[in-house]
C-alpha cells in the first residue's frame, strides 16, 4: 500500500497549482491538519509524518498537533511531537502540554523533552519548575530537555547541580548529562569540592559529557581521583580518560589506580587508559610491574589494561607468562587468555613452551590461552597432542578443547 492516502495525495498534488509560495504551502498545511483529525488511522499517520517533514512551515498546525499528542496510536503522537520540535519557537503554545507528558516516562517523555528543547528559552521557566516535581520521570525529563537546549539553558545550572544529589539515580545521571551539554565549567569544578559525594561524582560525570574536554578542569579532576569516596574516584578517572593528549603527564596516576582497593576504581582506571589511546601507550611500561603484585585482583586489572593496547603491549608478554606460573585465577576468569589473544601471535610461542611443564595447572592454563588463537596456534599442536590423554581430567579436557579449536575437524 502506498504511504500516502490516495484522496489526500491527489489533493496535495493539485494544491501547488492553485497558488504560489506561502499561499500554496498554507493550503497544503490546512489539508494536512484536516487529515490529522481524520478517523482514518493511515490518514492521520501520513498527515503527522508530512507535517514533521515540513519543519517550521508546519507552524499553522500547532493546535492540531497538540490535540494529536493524545492520539492512541504511537506513530501519530510521536510524529506529532517531532513535528512540534521541527516548528521550534513557534510551537510555544504546546509547552504546557508537552511538559505534562514528561511524567509519563519512556518514549513519550523522550520525544516531548526534545520538542521542548527545540522550542527554546520560552520553555525554560516551566522546565525549571518541573525540576522540582514529585515524579522522578518528570524531573529527569526536564533535566534531559534542558541539556538538549544547551548553553541557552544556563540559568538551570544551579537547580541541576542540586539534582546531582537526587535519590533517584536516573535523575542524577540525566542531570549530569544536562550539565555537560550546557557546558558551564566553573560551577562543575567548584562542585568537585562539595561535601556531598553524589554532587562530586555528578560534577565529574558532567565534565566528561562536554563536547570538548575542559582543560582547566583537568587538575581538579586529577585531585578527585584521590577522593575518599570510591564512586567519585572512579568517575573522575573515567572523565580524565576523555582528555586525549592531555592525559600523558598524569599517566602514572592513572596506572596507580589499577591497584586501588575498590573494584569499580580499578575497572575505571582500565577504561580511562583505554579511552586515552593512543596517547596512553606509554602506560604499557608502567603497567608491567603491576603484574608482579601480590594481590591477584591488581594483577588481573593490569593484565586487562595491557590487553586493551593489543600488539603495542608485546613487551609485557614475558611478565604475563611469569604471571601464569604464579597466579591461580578463578576458573571462570578469562582475563589472561583474552589478554594474550589481544596482544597477538607473538604470545603463541611462549605459551607453547609452557606445555613442557610438569604442572597440571600450568598445562591447563597454557592450553586455555592457546585455544583463543584458533588455527593461528597450529605450531602448538604437537605439544598439545602429547597431553591429550593426560591423567588429570582438567588438563586433558582443556587440551582436547584447544586442539578442537586449533585444528577443527573437516
Amino acid at each position: 500500500m502506498n504511504r500516502m492516502h490516495w484522496p489526500l495525495a491527489v489533493l496535495l498534488c493539485w494544491l501547488p497549482l492553485a497558488g504560489t509560495g506561502s499561499e500554496a504551502e498554507n493550503a497544503s498545511v490546512e489539508a494536512l491538519i484536516e487529515a490529522l483529525q481524520s478517523k482514518d488511522l493511515p490518514a492521520r499517520r501520513n498527515a503527522a509524518y508530512d507535517l514533521d517533514q515540513l519543519g517550521r512551515q508546519a507552524a499553522p498546525a500547532v493546535a492540531a498537533l497538540m490535540v494529536a499528542l493524545d492520539d492512541a496510536d504511537q506513530q501519530v503522537w510521536s510524529r506529532s511531537a517531532s513535528a512540534l520540535a521541527g516548528i521550534g519557537p513557534s510551537a510555544e503554545p504546546a509547552i504546557s502540554k508537552l511538559v505534562a507528558g514528561l511524567s509519563d516516562g519512556g518514549q513519550r517523555a523522550y520525544r516531548y523533552g526534545y520538542a521542548l528543547s527545540q522550542i527554546g528559552p520560552a520553555a525554560l521557566p516551566v522546565l525549571l519548575e518541573t525540576l522540582q516535581a514529585e515524579q522522578p520521570p518528570a524531573r529527569g525529563g526536564a533535566a534531559r530537555s534542558l541539556g538538549w537546549m544547551g548553553p541557552p539553558a544556563g540559568s538551570a545550572v544551579p537547580a541541576l547541580l542540586e539534582l546531582l544529589d537526587d535519590a533517584e539515580a536516573t535523575v542524577a545521571v540525566l542531570s549530569a548529562e544536562a550539565l555537560g551539554r550546557i557546558g558551564h565549567v566553573a560551577p562543575l569544578v567548584a562542585a568537585l569540592a562539595h561535601e556531598s559525594p553524589a554532587r562530586r561524582r555528578g560534577a565529574a560525570a558532567a565534565l566528561g559529557h562536554m563536547a570538548n574536554p575542559p582543560l582547566d578542569a583537568l587538575e581538579p579532576l586529577l585531585k578527585a581521583t584521590q577522593d575518599a569516596d570510591a564512586t567519585v574516584r572512579g568517575q573522575a578517572l573515567l572523565t580524565v580518560g576523555t582528555f586525549g593528549e592531555a592525559t600523558i603527564p598524569p599517566l602514572p596516576q592513572l596506572v596507580a589506580a589499577v591497584a586501588d582497593t575498590q573494584a569499580n576504581v580499578r575497572a575505571a582506571a582500565v577504561t580511562a587508559l583505554t579511552q586515552a589511546r593512543p596517547h596512553s601507550l606509554p602506560a604499557v611500561a608502567l603497567l608491567i610491574p603491576h603484574l608482579s603484585q601480590e594481590r591477584p585482583e591488581v594483577v588481573l586489572s593490569a593484565a586487562r589494561a595491557l590487553g586493551r593496547f593489543g600488539a603495542a603491549a608485546k613487551d609485557a608478554i614475558p611478565a604475563l607468562i611469569a604471571t601464569l606460573t604464579t597466579l591461580d585465577p578463578p576458573a571462570d576468569d578469562t582475563t589472561l587468555p583474552r589478554t594474550f589473544r589481544r596482544i597477538g601471535p607473538e604470545s603463541i610461542a611462549p605459551l607453547a613452551k609452557l606445555l613442557q611443564s610438569d604442572s597440571p595447572r600450568l598445562l591447563k592454563m597454557a592450553a586455555t590461552c592457546l585455544e583463543r588463537f584458533g588455527p593461528g596456534a597450529a605450531v602448538a599442536l604437537p605439544a598439545l597432542e602429547t597431553h591429550r590423554e593426560h591423567t588429570d581430567p582438567a588438563v586433558s579436557t582443556a587440551v582436547q578443547t584447544a586442539i578442537a579449536k586449533i585444528a577443527p575437524s573437516p
